[in-house]
């Protein structure tokens, strides 16, 4: 680890940066785009992990925290297979895709 995450990092800053990265996934998500959105949850996480490496996140606040990731990367999932079932699993066979998820074969022959 460098000593800019360890000593130097603005732990104002990388908190404003985590903030801003959740709000962003948040928007992403309300238009629809999972994969961007799950890219600032992944942004969001690196700002957490420096501002833990600086001692900043104390245990409970660090739940707080982890629940925030957690819940969207949730959302940036269902989004995203919602997505995929809606366009009909284009990047896999049917026959997969009717193993993972039984109930597709019903809606794909009723198209």
């Amino acid at each position: 680890m460098s000593a800019y995450y360890l000593e130097h990092a603005n732990v104002d800053h990388i908190q404003k940066h985590f903030d801003d990265f959740e709000e962003e996934a948040r928007s992403l998500l309300s238009l629809g785009l999972p994969i961007p959105a799950y890219d600032q949850v992944l942004k969001a996480s690196h700002a957490f992990n420096i501002l833990d490496s600086r001692g900043f996140v104390g245990v409970t606040e660090r739940a707080r925290y982890f629940g925030r990731m957690r819940s969207l990367a949730r959302q940036c999932s269902q989004l995203w297979l919602k997505t995929r079932e809606e366009i009909g699993y284009p990047l896999g066979t049917y026959q997969e895709a009717n193993l993972v998820y039984p109930h597709v074969s019903e809606k794909l022959s009723r198209k």
